[in-house]
């Protein structure tokens, strides 16, 4: 790979701002190109990195790249990726959910593959000290075998877009939308993260909001091994908050309201730790963070087959799930 990295960034809202303005703070990366429909926000975008190359869509950017970061609403990721594959032979960083067909992930994962391209999905809460911290206790042995997780999500409202392209994508099942794939893509991928092991089965129960897309959701999953876990998420709390809690045969740890708690054996121990319901997307750090590991990869020519595996079962229980909540919700 070149010394010099050249970055295209499909979509410029508050994602793909924030991935091009933390790459292109980093020695040796430039933003070459922007593609998004809206003119307001190629306007921004030319404001912001002025020697980009400006278009309405990603195949219609004609320059050269090393990687194509896709922050577009998810109905656009699939094909936004296969472009970057073939017409920009970049190596892809995905917002999630990555897929929403986990068919076409696999089929996008072999494309890559026979082109030596790494696609790399930003599950940027795996980069949070506090969620590291608590994995570290787990895989550990501290509250011996995982037995169940409960993973609670709650916020006052969907995130919001600006500058008029899909501001409200979040309430739009065109444009892939619903908590679900919002939240719940994180809640899923931590979760297996803790377990160690993929989900095998899922129930789930939603409430439909706005324009018919999730806005709350009640998962439970089984793993492999045995474990389950319960994830609730909601769009219509009265306070903004994230729990995430292990049960293990000898005890818990539990993360909340910067508070990581471990007890067992009668104890408890309580660490200070960042909250990851205040740091949400826009968390500077986790960022920074899940691009340095990007760029490494790239650098060892490390194709990291894994980490698009995980976002394609993600998309699996994702489908899975809705699957499940029209059953329900038809009774």
């Amino acid at each position: 790979m070149a010394s010099l990295v050249n970055v295209a960034v499909s979509g410029y809202g508050n994602a793909g701002q924030l991935h091009a303005r933390l790459l292109a703070s980093r020695p040796g990366v430039r933003i070459v190109g922007i593609a998004d429909p809206t003119p307001a926000r190629r306007q921004a975008a030319v404001q912001d990195h002025p020697g980009a190359t400006l278009a309405n869509r990603l195949d219609r950017l004609d320059v050269p790249v090393d990687i194509v970061v896709t922050a577009s609403p998810p109905a656009f990721h699939e094909a936004d990726t296969h472009t970057a594959l073939t017409r920009h032979h970049a190596h892809v960083l995905c917002e999630k959910p990555a897929v929403l067909n986990p068919a076409v992930g696999q089929q996008l994962a072999a494309l890559a593959a026979d082109s030596g391209l790494l696609l790399y999905p930003v599950h940027n809460y795996l980069y949070a000290q506090a969620f590291q911290n608590m994995r570290t206790l787990v895989s550990a042995g501290a509250i011996g075998r995982v037995s169940k997780l409960q993973i609670d999500i709650a916020r006052i409202g969907a995130a919001t877009g600006n500058l008029h392209w899909h501001p409200d994508w979040r309430h739009d099942p065109a444009a892939g939308g619903g908590i679900l794939g919002d939240h719940g893509a994180h809640a899923i991928y931590l979760a297996e993260s803790l377990v160690g092991s993929s989900a095998i089965a899922v129930s789930c129960a939603t409430t439909l909001g706005k324009r018919g897309a999730e806005s709350s959701a009640a998962l439970d999953l089984m793993f492999e091994g045995g474990a389950t876990a319960t994830i609730t998420l909601t769009w219509e709390a009265a306070v903004r908050s994230n729990r995430y809690e292990v049960q293990g045969t000898s005890g818990n740890v539990a993360l909340h309201a910067g508070a990581l708690t471990l007890a067992r054996s009668g104890s408890i121990q309580t660490w200070p730790t960042d909250d990851p319901a205040r740091g949400g997307h826009a968390s500077t750090y986790w960022t920074r963070a899940l691009h340095a590991d990007l760029l490494n990869r790239i650098s060892r020519s490390d194709l990291g087959a894994h980490l698009w595996q995980t976002a394609v079962h993600v998309a699996d229980v994702i489908e899975a799930a809705r699957d499940s909540a029209k059953s329900f919700n038809a009774y």
